[in-house]
């Protein structure tokens, strides 16, 4: 996703200027974290939007955890920007705030993992 309506690859080129990352550290990305870390993570929700440039890191890690055997729930809002859901008129909005709380209960209810 090159650019979204909300949250743009330029405001996320602008943010990155500020921080001055260190582009191998795991704070700017878990996907950089050791596989026998990963691994070890609780059940984890994902809600990705479709039209957010930070989208295919969030599927990413996502896949990586699934492949290792970490529990994960992935919703995926085709079409709709980073935190569309702040907007309460619209209707998908309601859908991803009732996700959001079945996700917690999913998340809650998860066994504990060792």
């Amino acid at each position: 996703m090159e650019d979204g309506p909300v949250l743009s690859t330029g405001r996320l080129q602008y943010f990155q200027k500020l921080l001055k990352p260190d582009p191998d550290s795991p704070y700017i990305s878990p996907l950089l974290l050791p596989d026998s870390f990963l691994a070890r993570l609780p059940s984890i929700a994902f809600q990705v939007c479709g039209m957010d440039p930070v989208r295919d890191g969030g599927l990413l890690f996502e896949e990586k955890l699934r492949h290792l055997n970490v529990p994960t729930r992935l919703e995926v809002y085709a079409g709709w920007p980073h935190t569309f859901w702040n907007q309460p008129e619209l209707r998908k909005a309601a859908e991803y705030r009732q996700k959001f709380i079945d996700d917690a209960r999913w998340l809650f209810d998860s066994p504990a993992r060792a």
